[in-house]
C-alpha cells in the first residue's frame, strides 16, 4: 500500500474531479479558436470556468480575469516576458522555475531572508517596478506576511506565487496578481494568471499573453477539459477548505510528536507561522536524498526538497537561503499532506523513518 506525503510536488487527483474531467473530455474535445459553434460555445465555457475560478479562490467574479497556463512554469514565463527589462523584487526563497523565468527576462534582486524564513526587507528602500513573492514556500511551509511586505513596496506592482496556498489557505486579497497551479490542489493539471482588472501595470497584460500563444506560439494552446476541470477543483477546494485545514492540522501535530519522542524536529522554530500541509524535518549529518529512497522501498513517499530542483543534485537553495551550511543544505525532509492523508498513514511513516534513521 502506498503511503503518499509529497502533495506539495503533486498531489493524487479527487475522485470527483478525474469524473469531471472525463466528461469534459468527451464533451469539449474541439478546438475553441475555430469560428463554428462549437469553437464559441467552448469559449464561453472557458469564461464560466475564470468566473468559477475567480470565485472560488478569491470570493469575486467581477474585479479579476484569467489567463490560462499549461503550468506554473508557464505563468512565471508570461509574467517575466510581460516584465521584461523592468526592476523586480523577489527573495532568495522562491521557487527555482520562478527564479530562472525572472533572471532571464528582468533586473531581478533577490531579498535575504531570516533564519526563520521570513523575508526581509532592505533598511533602505531601493525603487522597484513589481515584487514577487510566495504565499507560502514550497520546501519550509512558511507563511509569509504579504500585506506587510507588499506595503514596503507601495508604488509596485504587487504579484504572488500562490502555488502552495491555493485551495488550501485563503489567498492574499491585497495581490494584485497570482499564479496557481492544479496538480497542487487535486486537478490532473493546469494553471492560472489571476490578476485584478484594476492595477494599471497589468492593463496589457492579457494581449501579451495572446500574442506569446498565437504568434510567437511560444506556449500552448489553452487546454479546454483542463482548464475546466482546474476550475472545478478549485471549487470544490473552497468547500472543503475549512474542514481540510483542520483535518491536515491535526496530521501534521501527530507526526511531529511521534518525531519528537525520537528527537526529529522541524527546521523551523515553533512560533513560525506555517502552512500545515507541508513541514520540514532538519536531519543534521543526514543526506536525506538517501532517507528519500529508503523510505519508498516500503510504499512512503516524501522529498529531500522541492521536486522541479530534484535533478540539479546540490544542496538545497531554500535551506541555504536560511543560512544553513552547505553540507547542512542537503539535510532537509519535506513531508507534504493531503486531505486524504490517514492516521494511519502517519503513523506508519513515523514507526519507518525512526528505524531508516536507526540504521543510516
Amino acid at each position: 500500500m502506498i503511503q503518499y506525503f509529497d502533495n506539495a510536488a503533486a498531489s493524487v487527483p479527487l475522485p470527483e474531479v478525474l469524473d469531471f474531467y472525463r466528461r469534459s473530455l468527451l464533451e469539449d474535445f474541439a478546438n475553441q479558436e475555430a469560428v463554428h459553434l462549437l469553437g464559441y460555445q467552448l469559449r464561453k465555457k472557458l469564461d464560466d470556468a475564470a468566473k468559477e475560478l475567480c470565485l472560488a479562490l478569491l470570493d469575486d467574479t467581477e474585479n479579476h480575469q484569467v489567463i490560462w497556463a499549461g503550468s506554473a512554469t508557464e505563468c512565471f514565463r508570461i509574467i517575466a516576458g510581460y516584465l521584461s527589462g523592468s526592476r523586480v523584487f523577489a527573495s532568495k526563497l522562491e521557487h527555482p522555475a520562478l527564479i530562472a523565468n525572472f533572471q532571464k527576462h528582468t533586473d531581478l534582486k533577490l531579498l535575504d531572508i531570516s533564519r526563520d524564513g521570513k523575508i526581509t526587507v532592505p533598511a533602505e528602500r531601493e525603487n522597484c517596478d513589481a515584487v514577487i513573492f510566495h504565499h507560502v514556500q514550497s520546501e519550509t511551509g512558511i507563511i509569509q506576511d504579504l500585506p506587510a511586505l507588499f506595503s514596503a513596496f507601495p508604488e509596485a506592482l504587487h504579484m504572488t506565487d500562490a502555488v502552495q496556498s491555493a485551495g488550501k489557505i485563503p489567498l492574499c486579497k491585497a495581490a494584485d496578481l497570482h499564479i496557481v497551479s492544479g496538480v497542487k490542489f487535486g486537478c490532473p493539471g493546469g494553471a492560472a494568471v489571476i490578476w485584478k482588472k484594476s492595477a494599471e501595470k497589468l492593463q496589457k497584460l492579457a494581449a501579451f499573453a495572446e500574442n506569446m500563444r498565437h504568434k510567437d506560439y511560444s506556449l500552448s494552446r489553452v487546454n479546454v477539459p483542463l482548464c475546466r476541470t482546474l476550475a472545478f477543483a478549485a471549487r470544490l477546494r473552497a468547500e472543503r477548505q475549512k474542514n481540510d485545514f483542520e483535518k491536515v492540522s491535526a496530521l501534521n501535530l501527530r507526526l511531529r510528536q511521534q518525531l519528537a519522542e525520537a528527537g526529529i524536529y522541524p527546521l523551523l522554530p515553533e512560533s513560525t507561522p506555517v502552512s500545515p500541509y507541508i513541514i520540514n524535518f532538519f536531519l543534521p549529518g543526514i543526506q536525506t536524498a538517501v532517507v528519500v529512497r529508503a523510505l519508498s522501498e516500503q510504499g512512503i513517499y516524501c522529498a529531500s526538497g522541492s521536486a522541479c530542483a530534484a535533478e540539479a543534485g546540490g544542496p538545497s537553495p531554500a535551506l541555504l537561503a536560511l543560512g544553513k551550511s552547505k553540507k547542512d543544505a542537503f539535510s532537509g525532509l519535506r513531508i507534504s499532506f493531503d486531505a486524504a492523508t490517514a492516521e494511519n498513514d502517519v503513523d506508519f511513516l513515523a514507526s519507518s523513518l525512526k528505524k531508516v534513521l536507526k540504521n543510516y
